[in-house]
């Protein structure tokens, strides 16, 4: 299940994965949604949290298909297994 609003994660990256996170989640229809879930995913990955990367790469391909950042999710899925 994808991470709520203000749960901590251990990195540097986390005030943006936190901040991408919250942004996300209050707007799901904004254009930079895509990309921001993207990133996250791939935050994930970088910390080996594999099923919370899925959640989120996944969520890109689904909910944002013609997206540029379906493709690179679907990379990145392809990558995970």
């Amino acid at each position: 299940m994808l991470k709520q609003p203000g749960k901590r994660v251990k990195s540097e990256n986390a005030p943006k994965h936190n901040y991408r996170v919250n942004c996300t989640q209050s707007r799901p229809t904004s254009a930079k949604a895509p990309e921001a879930y993207y990133r996250v995913g791939v935050i994930y990955m970088s910390q080996n949290d594999m099923d919370d990367a899925k959640a989120y790469l996944v969520r890109v391909v689904e909910s944002y298909p013609d997206s540029e950042s379906a493709a690179a999710a679907q990379d990145r899925l392809d990558e995970i297994g």
